[in-house]
């Protein structure tokens, strides 16, 4: 009994071990990715970047760079892209094709079941034979190679059990998208009637395949509602279009990417808007308006080695020659990854930037976004310059610091590629392809000139300590000469202020106090005039503040002073979430991520839609037209002016936020 008892025991403690030392197997399931085919992974628990690496011939930074997921690690349930490797399959000579291929020219109005079909081969003999061969997304005219000895063993039956295998794969990898096969007699209207999606929503996600209308076998996309997220579902499959992100965008945007740096290069997020990540939410909440913390972005990075930036990055550049037919290409350059550290913002950063290309694509300007992991290295930048991807870049994005940005100027300048900083104002003059989406400092107080009218009655209001030194240096040369300077000093309450009032001119305070204390105190000093005012029957005076935009991160202030007082202070960031476009904004992003939006997304798609949109619209004379707000942003704006006749390009406007007593927000 104790023999049998140890016998058994050791069934059950080796069992496990003996499961684990069974040899996995890859997956059978595939999809393409603009040109590019790729096995459909999902992690199991247990393996490893190794494992995996072995199992599909690759290596971890390969893995990483196509599936940006997988930036914390891998977790099971984690559907991954992992490229094949054809590395062994010879050139066949054009004499051995012709005799073991047949050749088929892709005409108006077939898909890839009416051709496996017609032949009677399998989708998967398609995909061996034609490398790229994407059977969602055919072209006219493309050459599709048909296996002589492999014709007529797939049935009808067959075939169509390929297609939704095939589909389930892009519904794998599509955490907000869904996918369907056209059948026998379905119409958009009766498409729309079963999936209670409006007919314009069908036609805007996918418009290369019903350009014919509907065709038997043909894939469509279909988003999901809005919080239908799909567990497990990571990377994202496209048309012309392939990446994922951190989550991943939907499926088909026409916005193609690869990931790259220390982790290698692969695929990036792409779709209509569908990554995903968690990130800061950086919101302050008043009166039903919530406004992203106008604090957020540097004023500017470590500076550059001096010497390091060479003069043949400046004066004036000769702009490559910009094919607006074809993907605009874009090259994004951020510190993803410093070290063993990841960060978020720029993820956030990158996912905006999806998100604006995604929206370009709905009006027909298709995008190939390369994202390069730029880390804080120097170094690993000018690696980065031998890539491919950014040497044939229409247009380069980052990095954000300046010893990363500025060989990326020189290497910029020399091939005639317009390069964007997209954060920050860099320390050095730059040449006449570089710009600075970060407003510049010394315009930071520009737009407050109305306010300091001679015909208002002007109060700078200092606190007895921690006042902004910096805004009234800037404001010195703004205020009229009848501007009055005056000191409030703790418990002076509405007398004291009452007596800086003019009953005859609209008053504007300029409150210089960074205490959050004593800003409330100044603020509610000024509030309790009026309230005193009214209640005794006496007129109410007119009365604006100047404040700063720090006070907006305040927790513990009373937010309804900003509406009461009428607020205004210029930002380099604002967005508030009562803007209809914002709004909008929002919900993609939330669905998406789970999490409210960052600046950093915000100014990801400004920039991406900014200057793709200008590129596409007006080629080589883009910068023409980069003031001209043809497409719209979010809410800050944006005025490029050159800096000397040869020089860069630098954004002089600040977001004017004013907060009004209606309780709304403007922002010029």
């Amino acid at each position: 009994m104790r023999r049998a008892l140890l016998f058994w025991v050791f069934i059950l403690v080796t069992t496990p071990v003996l499961q684990a030392q069974q040899p996995a197997e890859r997956s059978s399931s595939r999809v393409t990715i603009a040109g590019e085919t790729f096995y459909v992974h999902t992690v199991k628990p247990g393996e490893t970047f190794y494992s995996l690496g072995k199992l599909y011939d690759t290596d971890e930074e390969t893995i990483r760079a196509r599936n940006p997921i997988v930036i914390d690690g891998l977790r099971p349930g984690q559907v991954l892209k992992i490229p094949i490797v054809n590395g062994n399959k010879k050139t066949l000579s054009a004499r051995k094709m012709n005799k073991l291929f047949d050749t088929h020219v892709v005409n108006q109005g077939e898909t890839a079941y009416s051709i496996s079909k017609r032949y009677g081969i399998s989708l998967a003999t398609l995909m061996e034979d034609n490398p790229g061969f994407d059977p969602a997304h055919l072209s006219i005219g493309q050459k599709v190679n048909v296996r002589i000895e492999s014709q007529g063993e797939a049935s009808g039956a067959e075939i169509e059990q390929e297609l939704d295998t095939y589909k389930e794969a892009l519904d794998n990898l599509s955490p907000r998208f869904t996918h369907h096969v056209v059948e026998k007699g379905e119409t958009l209207y009766s498409l729309s009637k079963s999936t209670g999606l409006p007919i314009d929503t069908i036609t805007k996600y996918n418009a290369t395949e019903l350009r014919d209308g509907l065709k038997l076998g043909s894939i469509l996309k279909l988003p999901l509602p809005p919080g239908a997220v799909k567990a497990g579902a990571g990377a994202t499959v496209g048309s012309d279009v392939h990446g994922d992100t951190s989550g991943s965008l939907g499926v088909g945007s026409g916005v193609a990417g690869r990931v790259s740096g220390d982790h290698g290069t692969g695929t990036a997020p792409q779709g209509p808007g569908w990554p995903s990540a968690t990130g800061e939410q950086r919101y302050t909440e008043t009166a039903g308006n919530q406004a992203v913390d106008p604090a957020g972005f540097p004023a500017s990075y470590p500076a550059a080695v001096p010497g390091a930036y060479p003069s043949s990055a400046g004066g004036a550049v000769r702009m490559k020659q910009i094919d607006i037919t074809a993907p605009i290409r874009v090259a994004v350059l951020l510190p993803l990854r410093v070290g063993n550290s990841s960060d978020r913002r720029y993820l956030e950063f990158y996912q905006g930037v999806l998100l604006a290309l995604d929206e370009l694509k709905s009006t027909g300007v298709s995008t190939q976004v390369d994202l390069f992991n730029t880390g804080r290295s120097e170094a690993e930048v000018r690696d980065l310059l031998r890539q491919n991807a950014v040497q044939q870049a229409d247009l380069i994005i980052g990095p954000v610091y300046d010893d990363c940005f500025a060989p990326v100027a020189v290497f910029a300048a020399e091939r005639g590629i317009p390069v964007v900083s997209p954060l920050a104002s860099m320390n050095f003059a730059g040449g006449s392809l570089m710009f600075e989406a970060a407003p510049l400092q010394s315009a930071k107080y520009a737009k407050l000139q109305d306010e300091f009218s001679p015909s208002n009655n002007v109060v700078v209001v200092s606190a007895t300590s921690n006042n902004d030194a910096e805004m009234l240096g800037e404001i010195n040369s703004l205020l009229p000469a009848s501007a009055r300077k005056v000191t409030y000093t703790k418990g002076g309450g509405g007398p004291l202020v009452e007596g800086w009032l003019n009953m005859d001119k609209e008053n504007v305070f300029v409150v210089l106090s960074e205490n959050e204390q004593m800003t409330e105190e100044i603020l509610a000093s000024i509030s309790s005039v009026q309230n005193s005012r009214i209640s005794r029957g006496l007129p109410s005076p007119s009365i604006k503040v100047v404040g700063s935009s720090r006070w907006a991160r305040f927790q513990n202030l009373d937010k309804n002073l900003f509406f009461k007082l009428n607020l205004r202070y210029t930002t380099n960031y604002h967005a508030d979430r009562g803007n209809e476009r914002v709004a909008n904004f929002d919900r993609r992003y939330v669905a998406a991520f789970s999490s409210l939006p960052s600046m950093y997304a915000y100014r990801g798609y400004d920039v991406a839609k900014l200057f793709v949109g200008a590129i596409k619209l007006h080629g080589n004379e883009f910068v023409s037209y980069l003031n001209d707000r043809e497409l719209p942003l979010l809410q800050t704006p944006y005025r490029f002016v050159q800096q000397g006749s040869d020089g860069k390009y630098s954004n002089n406007d600040w977001a004017k936020v004013c907060y009004n007593s209606n309780y709304t927000i403007d922002v010029q």
